[in-house]
């Protein structure tokens, strides 16, 4: 973990940042302190059951901006999760394969333009020339729906013209969501008919 200081400010432990106190700048401004917005945040993940460990801590030369990183203990959303593993475990057929870019074009996911990219990139594997992994982790190289979003969101977020870079990011999360909803109706009728 590592935090990145805006100019001028300074790295300060939470007892630090939680000994700065707040100054209203009118009558109707209330501030808030930094050690209470930390106890907000950490009360929340507390509630949620989210283990933390360590934090570090920014802040300006005026004490009045504080920024940070606090570092999770492993962390997962169990439905994300089951998600991603029946993502992994949804093997794609080159037939397969095929018939959902056919689908994403014609719930609008895909352009056809962007078909050919998509197959690329799903294709692409091994290292590059100075031998680093081209894909994220192992279960990248297999030929499965996980393999497919991958390659899918890796094209979306390189091509494509809009008129402004959150228009951009709308497009992509928008794109995505969609995508996502096929991709697990697609593997949960795997799922079941390997099931039956």
């Amino acid at each position: 973990m590592s935090l990145m200081l805006h100019c001028g400010a300074t790295l300060r432990s939470e007892d630090q940042v939680r000994q700065i106190k707040a100054t209203a700048k009118s009558d109707t401004h209330r501030p808030v302190d930094h050690g209470e917005l930390l106890d907000i945040v950490f009360d929340d993940m507390d509630r949620r059951n989210i283990k933390r460990k360590d934090g570090q801590f920014g802040v300006t030369k005026d004490g009045e901006c504080m920024f940070g990183l606090v570092e999770l203990e492993e962390f997962t959303v169990p439905s994300i999760d089951a998600r991603n593993r029946v993502f992994r475990d949804t093997p794609l057929s080159v037939k397969d394969r095929h018939h959902l870019h056919v689908r994403m074009s014609q719930h609008g996911n895909m352009p056809v333009t962007q078909m050919l990219a998509v197959e690329k990139e799903y294709e692409r594997e091994g290292a590059d020339a100075e031998g680093n992994p081209l894909l994220r982790d192992e279960q990248s190289y297999g030929h499965n729906v996980w393999r497919y979003l991958q390659a899918y969101t890796h094209v979306l977020q390189r091509g494509g013209r809009f008129k402004s870079e959150n228009a951009r990011l709308e497009s992509i999360n928008t794109r995505t969501q969609q995508t996502v909803k096929l991709l697990r109706s697609i593997a949960t009728q795997t799922v079941t008919v390997s099931v039956a």
